[in-house]
Order: C-alpha cells, then structure tokens, then sequence
C-alpha cells in the first residue's frame, strides 16, 4: 500500500467514527429526563471505560439525569410520571437514564452503575418505564430493567446480569431514588465491558445546611464542596438549570 492510500483509509475510518457516534450519541437529541419540565436540574454526562484487553472491551455510554423539588415529580397533569413519585411528593427526586451509545471501537456492554450518596440518605429505589418507548431518534425498546437497586450505605447500585446487560444501542429504564436532602454532586461509575469503567460527578443529594452550592457560570457550572472540583472532569457535561 502507499503512503497516500494508507492516509486515505485512516481518513475514512475518522470519518466513519464521527458519523457513528453523531448516530449512536442519541443523548444529545434529548432523552425524557433532558426536557422534562418539571425538572430543576437536568442534562447528561459522558462516559468512556477503556479496558486493559482493548477496544472492543471497553465502552462509550451516556447517562441522562434529572432532578426533581419536592411535589415536583410528575406534577405537570398528563407527564408520563404522574402519580409515580415514590416519596408521595415529600422528598427530590433523583432520576438518571443509561443510554450505552458505543463507537467505531468500544462496543462493551454495560453492566453497573453507582452513585455515591451521603450515608444511608437514598430512599425509595425504584425503576420506571422509560416515556421515549420506540420514539425516534432515541433507541428503540422499552429501555432495560436492572436487578432491583440496592442502597450500599454511602452509595445507590443498579447491576445488570450477564444475561441482560446493557448492548450498544440499548438504554436502561429510569433509574431513580428519593431523598429529604438538597442537590449537588457526587461520585457516579459506570462499569462494563471487560475490567473497564469511568467515573464522574453526578448531581446527588448532600446534607443541609450548606455543604455544597450550585453555581451557575453561563451554561451551568457546578463545583464539588471538596477540592472545588469541576464537574466537568472526566468526559464531558451537559446541564441546565430549570
């Protein structure tokens, strides 16, 4: 092969890649949790685990969120949540969504997430169907239930077995839990693939008073009450305050 063909090749497979994951990253069209109204705190987070044994060991996810006030959650009359809200309106709400998108080279399922929360401050674990059944662009399916959600104490798990992990192009249900707590952020890991997995800063619950502030910096920009973190570490944040 020459030199100009080898380019050539190297060309199309970068195109290839930046087709397919404008095509796969279905998150930046808006899942539920992304335009819900009744939100006061939503958007995505990117997540890339590359594993030890290689690409196609490792996988490209997103995970969609929303944060509900109290009474907030299915408020609006004829929401897909109406009458859904576990707490009965008295706590937040703290919903997220997988959407396992994959690319040219990591196509590893999913298999767990965690979100870390303040001590034993997670209640009400739950999973709704997710509003966006077999609406396009978003993936098709009624979205994938995990085994039930368990409270770890300092953190939320929802795993899926080796018999029904999370494709590429498939979603997880809604995942969700409440808590008498304020927003801000913590520690949330996808894991998959083979030995691969990422971390990030997801909006959580945070004791009163004051432990954690939500700024807003043009878009949104929230810092982390230890270390002053950005949000932004890791891949890349989409928010909005509503």
């Amino acid at each position: 092969m020459t030199v100009d063909l080898l380019q050539n090749i190297g060309c199309v497979r970068r195109i290839l890649a930046v087709v397919v994951v404008l095509m796969a990253g279905l998150p930046a069209a808006g899942g539920y949790l992304q335009v819900d109204p009744d939100a006061m705190l939503q958007g995505y987070q990117e997540y890339i685990g590359d594993s030890m044994m290689g690409a196609p060991y490792s996988f490209h996810a997103y995970v969609d969120y929303a944060v509900y006030d109290k009474s907030k959650f299915g408020s609006t009359p004829g929401s897909p949540f109406e009458g859904l809200d576990p707490s009965g309106g008295d706590d937040y709400v703290y919903a997220y969504q997988i959407v396992n998108s994959g690319d040219l080279l990591r196509t590893g399922d999913i298999s767990l997430f965690t979100v870390g929360t303040h001590l034993y401050d997670a209640q009400s674990i739950a999973s709704l169907a997710d509003p966006y059944t077999n609406n396009p662009p978003h993936p098709a399916g009624t979205g994938e239930p995990p085994n039930p959600g368990a409270s770890l104490g300092s953190s939320v798990a929802w795993s899926y077995p080796l018999s029904n992990t999370l494709a590429v192009g498939e979603k997880s249900t809604i995942l969700l839990f409440t808590s008498p707590s304020v927003p801000g952020l913590d520690t949330a890991t996808l894991e998959g693939g083979i030995l691969a997995l990422d971390t990030n800063n997801l909006p959580s619950p945070v004791p009163e008073p004051g432990t954690l502030v939500l700024l807003v910096v043009g878009g949104a920009a929230f810092l982390w009450k230890r270390g002053r973190e950005s949000f932004f570490s890791g891949g890349s944040a989409h928010h909005v305050l509503g």
